[in-house]
């Protein structure tokens, strides 16, 4: 079974959202609150205290110096989804340091771009709103491609961001304020914080007649190997990072005559073995499974691919073979409780 191609395919340029572009004090767009507010007074010595904020809808829990305020806005497009743009901020007033915690969903555009492309776009963003950059550097953060910019903005005062991808979403990490240097204790504070909450959603695969749980900012890609009227559907989840982690159930129908000619215990066992026929690839598990009385096999093995570890489970289930699969560049990802839970969660609707 050969990996199917999922990555995303490169395009020229991706365009900032004016709620994104309104994080830089430079920009006329500020983020817009959940509901209008009163103006109010600078926070109280009392208000800048440290405290744990969870936000599950936004996926993420991070310490802040303050009470946040929660802000979502939605920018319609003429074509495809709106981009949606939500977030955390903390101001103590002018001239004191400021903190935004964002996450940006844009579905029209991420599934058109790489992660490098991704990144590009966001530091020739950054660099049009500052005067002086004095950190650029692409670092990981958690296994995912991430940016680190830090210098002097345009409209004044200092600026410190880290900017990562995971799936489908893009996460941005902030500090404005006078100084970096004299505020480097408290923004290492909380971007070592920061951490994702994992969600599992339970996603419907109409088509497939299954459902699966797929992380919640997993990229819903799916594809037709052969092209267009193939049998062949391949329903991928990329989620990326440096493991490039992608998660997929394949679908093809088996001819009559093999379902006459095999039953569908010999056809998993051919197919599981078939991942290792390849020049180049090895199988390092294979074991029989059920999964409501439906048997199977999972397999684990490494292919001649550019992503090349694969841990697959197969079954026949009307007249078609399933291929539950999870991707990545190391095997220890495959081994972990998400590959485990996203097999698991494997269920057939309807009559069988």
């Amino acid at each position: 079974m050969k990996r199917p191609v999922l990555r995303r395919c490169r395009a020229a340029q991706i365009v900032v959202p004016a709620a994104l572009a309104g994080l830089l004090s430079s920009c006329a767009v500020a983020p817009a609150p959940l509901a209008p507010q009163a103006p109010q007074a600078a926070p109280a010595a009392a208000d800048r205290r440290w405290r744990v904020v969870r936000a599950p809808a936004l996926g993420f829990s991070v310490e802040l110096p303050g009470e946040p305020k929660e802000w979502r806005r939605i920018e319609p497009q003429k074509t495809g989804a709106p981009h949606v743009t939500q977030g955390l901020t903390v101001e103590s007033g002018e001239g004191a340091p400021a903190y935004r915690v964002i996450r940006f969903d844009r579905p029209g555009e991420l599934d058109r771009n790489d992660d490098a492309t991704i990144l590009k776009s966001q530091r020739l963003f950054f660099r049009e709103k500052m005067t002086q950059v004095d950190v650029d550097r692409e670092e990981s953060w958690s296994g995912f491609h991430g940016l680190v910019v830090e210098g002097t903005l345009k409209a004044g005062g200092a600026f410190a961001s880290r900017f990562f991808v995971v799936g489908r979403a893009t996460y941005l990490v902030a500090f404005e304020g006078p100084s970096v240097a004299r505020s480097r204790a408290d923004l290492d504070r909380v971007l070592g914080s920061f951490t994702l909450l994992p969600a599992p959603r339970i996603h419907v695969i109409e088509e497939a007649r299954c459902t699966v749980a797929v992380p919640d900012l997993a990229l819903e890609i799916t594809t037709r190997p052969g092209g267009a009227g193939t049998s062949l559907v391949v329903h991928a989840f990329y989620l990326g990072g440096e493991d490039e982690l992608t998660y997929a159930v394949t679908t093809s129908p088996i001819p009559s005559e093999k379902l006459a000619q095999s039953s569908p215990d010999e056809i998993v066992q051919a197919a599981a073995l078939g991942l290792g026929s390849v020049e180049g690839a090895q199988i390092e598990k294979l074991r029989a499974i059920s999964v409501d009385g439906t048997p199977g096999r999972e397999v684990t093995a490494r292919v001649a691919n550019a992503v090349p570890w694969v841990r697959a489970r197969l079954f026949v289930i009307d007249g078609a073979l399933y291929q539950v699969t999870v991707h990545a560049k190391r095997i220890e990802p495959l081994t972990g409780p998400e590959t485990t839970r996203f097999l698991d969660s494997f269920r057939v609707r309807g009559p069988r």
